[in-house]
């Protein structure tokens, strides 16, 4: 009779330290960041922060403009920014911003559109939606000829967009096989057609 109770508190034992280390590493795992989403979410997800990670950097190498190679409403393809990033980063991305209010983005004086954008680094570009196309891309200023396709197809494409300051939620992996469909998915993607 005595060693049933020692077996029985034996195995007590074993279970209540296995409950505790089990929620201690799910504490441990699901530590939320200063967004509200927690790592372990960001990591399956295959989520990720960082894109503004050299903010000035990407001002400096971005451009006011259209999209081209889509057939829509110009209002609607006008007035947004595009940032690249080519030597300071591990995979070359290029995030398109896309002013919150649809009458700066049509406004042809440009100047609260370029004021907000220019002082972005400081509220993580609060105004704008902001879309990171992820994918193998050669910088212009080292091409022989700067105006030329900078992208090789068919290329493959991921996808984020931003859901707070400079934490980024995986939309989706694509391929696209000819400079029409990349247009025609950028586009989908920053008017959330997709």
């Amino acid at each position: 009779m005595f060693s049933y109770k020692v077996y029985f508190i034996v195995i007590i034992s074993v279970i209540g330290c296995k409950n505790s280390t089990s929620s201690q590493k799910n504490s441990h795992d699901s530590s939320i960041n200063k967004s509200g989403i927690e790592k372990a979410e960001l990591t399956h997800l295959g989520d990720t922060t960082g894109f503004f990670s050299n903010c000035e950097e990407l001002i400096h190498h971005s451009a006011l403009g259209g999209l081209q190679g889509v057939e829509a409403n110009p209002d609607s393809l006008r007035n947004l920014y595009f940032g690249d990033c080519f030597d300071y980063c591990k995979e070359t991305f290029q995030i398109i911003f896309v002013h919150k209010d649809a009458n700066k983005r049509t406004d042809e004086g440009y100047d609260f559109l370029t004021k907000e954008f220019d002082n972005g680094c400081s509220d993580y570009f609060k105004n704008f939606e902001c879309f990171a196309f992820v994918c193998p891309r050669r910088d212009p200023d080292k091409q022989e000829d700067i105006h030329a396709l900078n992208i090789d197809f068919p290329v493959v494409m991921r996808i984020y967009e931003r859901v707070s300051e400079d934490t980024w939620r995986f939309i989706k992996k694509v391929t696209a096989k000819t400079y029409e469909e990349y247009a025609l998915i950028r586009f989908k993607t920053i008017y959330h057609l997709n």
